[in-house]
């Protein structure tokens, strides 16, 4: 279970879309009205994004806002992975035949 407070997951989400799309935080910061500084704050967790910022994020790299809200292990083929490798989906373990109670002999007919 993450426990990070939501303005610190948005700013793994920024950071994540940024390298992903590899945007510089100069460009985003410009392109929602914002000055560096005050980016580079909320990236920090030194102050927490406003929801217009977050709209903004979100149109600027035209995802969905919940991609600038949560960081994501996939989008589509790209993104990070939390564990540093490539972002494949873990393989899931061979499905097992369901355990059944033994039945009745069957009767001949």
């Amino acid at each position: 279970m993450n426990y990070a407070t939501p303005s610190a997951q948005a700013a793994l989400a920024v950071r994540a879309l940024l390298h992903d799309r590899a945007e510089t935080q100069e460009r985003l910061a410009d392109s929602i009205g914002i000055s560096l500084s005050t980016l580079k704050r909320r990236m920090l967790c030194a102050s927490p994004f406003t929801i217009d910022e977050l709209f903004a994020i979100a149109r600027h790299f035209d995802v969905p806002l919940p991609w600038v809200l949560f960081l994501r292990t996939s989008r589509t083929g790209s993104g990070p992975d939390p564990s540093g490798s490539p972002s494949n989906p873990p393989e899931r373990p061979p499905a097992t035949a369901a355990r059944r109670a033994p039945s009745a002999p069957e009767s001949p007919r």
